[in-house]
């Protein structure tokens, strides 16, 4: 699956991302249009970064959930990352690994 991001919102060292599956393939094929939110903090070296996500939505759900705007990251069920990191500054957000 993949896609645009329909919204970013930034708060401190955490954001949330959502993006619509422009492409789905497979057994998600099922989610074509759809999307999901993802969370992601970054921990700015003092402990691994973390991730967490909602359920992937099928089109009509993501629809009702308003891709455009995106949910507050605080509260997310955070785990940790094995590999790779996030960097979450100034509005911006980026990945390695």
């Amino acid at each position: 699956m993949s896609g645009a991001v329909t919204c970013v919102r930034v708060s401190g060292n955490r954001a949330s991302i959502k993006y619509r599956f422009d492409e789905a393939s497979g057994g998600a094929q099922f989610l074509q249009d759809g999307g999901i939110e993802v969370f992601v903090q970054d921990n700015r070296g003092r402990a691994r970064d973390a991730n967490a996500f909602t359920p992937p939505q099928a089109p009509g759900a993501f629809e009702a959930a308003d891709p455009s705007r995106c949910d507050d990251p605080n509260p997310a069920p955070y785990d940790t990352v094995e590999s790779g990191g996030y960097t979450v500054r100034g509005g911006r957000v980026g990945a390695t690994g």
